[in-house]
């Protein structure tokens, strides 16, 4: 099983309706192509882990490298895992803008350094500390 976490900024601000469009689209992407993940968005910000097979991981990353709602594309952290951390969910997702104003302050993605900390141990901590108030769930 193959990881990739990258982080990425809006070109353009995306409206509630419109992230929500796009987070319904890639979710059904996913489930057909056998990926599982997360998500999460605040501040115009964007970060993503994509678990699955490592062809259709890196498929799907190039298209995000080439599509022009993104800029500022980093990879953060790709590998091997022995088992996906999302096994049921073809995209859980998280909009921090939404959330209270402790949550919003820490600007979670913008202030992620990936020198210092390990970007799969982020994710898997952020998604276990945060599951309860913040996720909407989906196919």
């Amino acid at each position: 099983m193959y990881y990739l976490i990258y982080r990425s900024k809006e070109a353009n601000q995306l409206s509630p309706y419109k992230l929500s469009k796009l987070v319904e689209k890639s979710r059904n992407n996913n489930y057909l192509n056998e990926l599982t993940g997360i998500l999460i968005h605040q501040h115009g910000s964007f970060m993503q882990m994509i678990e699955g097979k490592r062809g259709a991981v890196e498929k799907l990353y190039q298209l995000v490298e080439s599509d022009n709602r993104h800029h500022s594309i980093e990879l953060l952290s790709d590998g091997e895992i022995d088992t996906r951390t999302f096994p049921h969910l073809s995209m859980a997702f998280c909009n921090l803008d939404f959330h209270s104003r402790a949550i919003q302050e820490k600007e979670l993605i913008k202030n992620f350094d990936s020198q210092k900390k390990d970007a799969h141990d982020y994710i898997c901590n952020f998604y276990t500390s945060h599951l309860p108030l913040l996720f909407s769930w989906g196919p």
